[in-house]
C-alpha cells in the first residue's frame, strides 16, 4: 500500500498551530505559488508490493512448498457483486498455460448466497453420464462463475481479453474417475491427505496455505467432492485449519465463492498500486496493471540523474496524460502524479527527490476501454545520450590542375568552381545541420521591456511568436520558472505572470527567455519600487517580526508581572 508519512497527533498539533500562528503573523516567508516543496531526501525503489514487474508478476509471488510467501501481491481486477474493485493475490505463472501470465485467486469473496448445486438428489445428468450432486462439472457454482465471465458487471471487455482459460481435473465421487473442465473462473481444489493447503493451477501445483490466504470467518466453497457423501463437498477455512468435513450440504448457501484465475500478460508492462481519480490521487489496497501503450501515442519521458531534470514531451493523444514517479523513502512509500498538457521539464527538487535512478518513473493515460496505457521512461540521458551520428569523412581535397595560372587569370573558366574541395566545402555543413536541428530566433511580439510596480495586484503579461504546441518552458534571470507560477494562453503563445510570484522578485531589471521546443525568444521586463505611500502595504519582514516579537515580549512580561503581584499578596496575607 502506498502510505503518506504521518506525524503524533499531539506534535502535529502543536507544529501545525505554530506554522498557522506563523503564517499569518508573517514569520513564515509566502512560498511563490503556494506550494512548499519537501528537501530532497535519499530514495530507495518501491517495494514489490507496490510495483512489480512482468517479470515479478510471474515469480516474485508465487507461494513455496508451505504455501505461503513472504512477499503478498495483490491485485485489482474487475468487480465483485457489490459493484467494487475485486481484489486478488497473485500466485506467479501457471506453466500449464501457454506465454507469459499468472494465475490470481480471490482475495475476499467475489460473490455469496450461491449454493454449490441447486438441488441435492442424489443423481444427475451430466454429459450422458449419471453423477452425483457433488460434481463440480455439473454444479451450479460452476455455472455462476461461467455466468460471470460473460457479464459485463464483473468484468469489461477488455479484462475479459486478459483472462485465459485454464484446463483443471476434478475427481468424481461416483465413477471414481477423474474429468477435465476448461473455465476462465474455477473453484479451488484440495488434496485428502493435506488438510492445511488448498491447490490451484492446471495441474494443482500451487498450494496455498489455508491459515495465511483464507477467511477465518466464513468457509468458501472448494470443486472437491467429500469421499463418503453424494451431497457434500469440501470447504476451506482458516480458523478450522482443514480443508473439508461433513456437514456442508451442496444447498447451502453460506459459503463464500473465491475462485482463481488465469491472466495473459503479453501486453503487460508492470503493475503498481498507484492510481488517481477526479478528486485527486489515491492509494489502492492493491495493484492495478498498466498495459503497453507505446502505439498509443502518450508521449515519451526521460530524465536526467546528474542534473536531475525530468523532460516529459507529451504525444497526441485526446486522453488525459499523467507523468507517475513511484519511489520509497525512510521506509515510506510514495510517489508524485502531475497531470500533462504540454511539453515541460521538472526539476527534481520539485517533487523532493535525491535520486531518480532509484525511482520508477512513466506516462500513463486511461484509455476509452477503461484499461491503464503507459510507456515507462527511456533512461537516464546522463549514463545513455542520444546517440550522435557519425559524419562521414570529408574527402581530401583535389587541388586544382594549374593553381598557379588560376590565381592571376582575370576571368577564370567556369570548371575549376564545381571540382571536388569546393564540392567538399558545401557538404559539410549539411551534415553538421542533420545532427543538430536549426533553432529558429522568434520574436516577442508584446510586453516587451514592459514593468510591474511592487505591492499592486496586477499581472504581467508577455506574448512571443511561437506555437504554443512547441512551448516548453520560460526562464527568469536564467532560471527556469515552475509552472505554478504562470499561465500559459493561445495567441500565439502568452506567458502571464501571477502577482504572487512577480511580488518575490526583487526590485530591479530582469532576464525573461520564452523556450519551444525549436527555438526562444528574449526580453527584459523590470520590478519597479512603489513610491505612492498611500497603497504601498505594511512590511512583513524583519520589521513587521521584530514589532510582533516586541508586542508579544511585552504581553509576556505584563502576565509574569501579573502573577507575581499576585503572589506577593498572598504572602502578605
Amino acid at each position: 500500500m502506498i502510505r503518506r508519512k504521518r506525524m503524533g497527533k499531539g506534535i502535529a498539533k502543536i507544529l501545525s498551530g505554530l506554522l498557522v500562528f506563523g503564517m499569518v503573523a508573517g514569520l513564515v516567508p509566502a512560498i511563490p505559488g503556494g506550494t512548499v516543496h519537501a528537501k530532497a531526501a535519499d530514495v530507495s525503489e518501491p517495494g514489490v508490493a507496490v510495483y512489480a514487474t512482468k517479470e515479478q508478476l510471474m515469480t516474485a509471488f508465487t507461494p513455496d512448498e508451505n504455501g505461503t510467501n513472504a512477499n503478498v501481491g495483490k491485485l485489482l481486477f474487475g468487480k465483485n457483486a457489490s459493484g467494487t474493485a475485486q481484489g486478488w493475490y497473485i500466485l506467479g505463472k501457471d506453466n500449464g498455460v501457454q506465454g507469459d501470465n499468472t494465475i490470481i485467486f480471490a482475495a475476499s469473496p467475489i460473490a455469496t448466497g450461491i449454493n454449490f448445486s441447486e438441488n441435492p438428489d442424489k443423481e444427475k445428468n451430466y454429459q450422458n453420464e449419471i453423477v452425483y450432486s457433488n460434481h463440480y462439472g455439473a454444479s451450479n457454482l460452476r455455472n455462476e462463475l461461467q455466468k460471470m465471465t460473460i457479464d459485463t458487471g464483473y468484468f469489461s471487455d477488455a479484462e475479459k481479453a486478459l483472462m485465459q482459460e485454464t484446463e483443471i481435473k476434478t475427481w468424481d465421487s461416483k465413477n471414481d474417475t477423474t474429468y477435465t473442465n476448461s473455465d476462465k473462473l474455477y473453484a479451488l481444489n484440495s488434496n485428502y491427505s493435506d488438510n492445511k493447503y488448498v491447490l490451484a493451477g492446471s495441474a494443482d501445483q500451487i498450494k496455498i496455505s489455508i491459515k495465511k490466504y483464507c477467511s477465518n470467518v466464513k468457509s468458501m466453497w472448494l470443486r472437491t467432492p467429500f469421499r463418503t457423501s453424494y451431497c457434500h463437498v469440501n470447504v476451506a477455512e482458516e480458523s478450522r485449519s482443514y480443508t473439508g468435513f461433513a456437514g456442508i450440504n451442496v444447498t447451502d448457501k453460506n459459503q463464500e465463492v473465491r475462485p482463481a484465475a488465469n491472466l495473459d500478460l503479453s501486453n503487460v508492462l508492470f503493475a503498481s498500486a498507484v492510481n488517481y481519480n477526479s478528486s485527486g490521487t489515491t492509494q489502492y489496497e492493491g495493484m492495478v496493471l498498466r498495459l503497453d501503450g507505446k502505439d498509443r501515442n502518450i508521449g515519451t519521458v526521460t530524465y536526467d540523474a546528474k542534473t536531475q531534470k525530468v523532460n516529459v514531451n507529451r504525444g497526441t493523444t485526446q486522453d488525459d496524460v499523467y507523468i507517475i514517479i513511484q519511489y520509497k523513502t525512510d521506509e515510506v512509500e510514495g510517489c508524485f502524479i502531475e497531470k500533462i498538457d504540454k511539453n515541460i521539464e521538472f526539476d527534481g527538487t520539485y517533487f523532493g527527490i535525491a535520486d531518480l535512478s532509484k525511482c520508477k518513473i512513466w506516462l500513463e493515460t486511461i484509455a476509452s476501454d477503461g484499461m491503464i496505457y503507459a510507456v515507462k521512461e527511456t533512461g537516464d540521458t546522463a549514463q545513455n545520450p542520444e546517440p550522435t551520428p557519425n559524419p562521414e569523412p570529408n574527402p581530401e581535397p583535389t587541388p586544382a590542375p594549374n593553381p598557379t595560372p588560376e590565381a592571376t587569370t582575370p576571368t577564370p573558366d567556369p570548371t575549376p568552381a564545381t571540382t571536388t574541395p569546393a564540392a567538399s566545402t558545401a557538404t559539410a555543413p549539411a551534415a553538421s545541420a542533420a545532427a543538430a536541428p536549426v533553432q529558429v530566433m522568434y520574436d516577442i511580439l508584446d510586453g516587451a521591456g514592459s514593468s510591474w510596480t511592487q505591492n499592486t495586484d496586477g499581472s504581467l503579461a508577455i506574448r512571443g511568436s511561437g506555437e504554443i504546441s512547441k512551448f516548453r518552458e520560460v526562464k527568469v534571470d536564467g532560471v527556469t520558472v515552475d509552472p505554478v507560477n504562470y499561465t500559459v494562453t493561445e495567441g500565439s503563445t502568452i506567458i502571464t505572470f501571477k502577482p504572487e510570484y512577480l511580488k518575490s522578485l526583487s526590485a530591479g531589471n530582469h532576464s525573461f527567455e520564452l523556450v519551444w521546443t525549436d527555438g526562444t525568444a528574449a526580453t527584459n521586463f523590470t520590478v519597479a519600487e512603489n513610491t505612492d505611500q498611500s497603497v504601498k502595504s505594511p512590511k512583513t519582514g524583519e520589521d513587521f517580526s521584530m514589532a510582533l516579537c516586541t508586542a508579544l515580549l511585552m504581553v509576556s512580561c505584563a502576565g509574569l508581572a501579573g502573577i507575581f503581584a499576585k503572589r506577593k499578596r498572598n504572602l502578605v496575607r
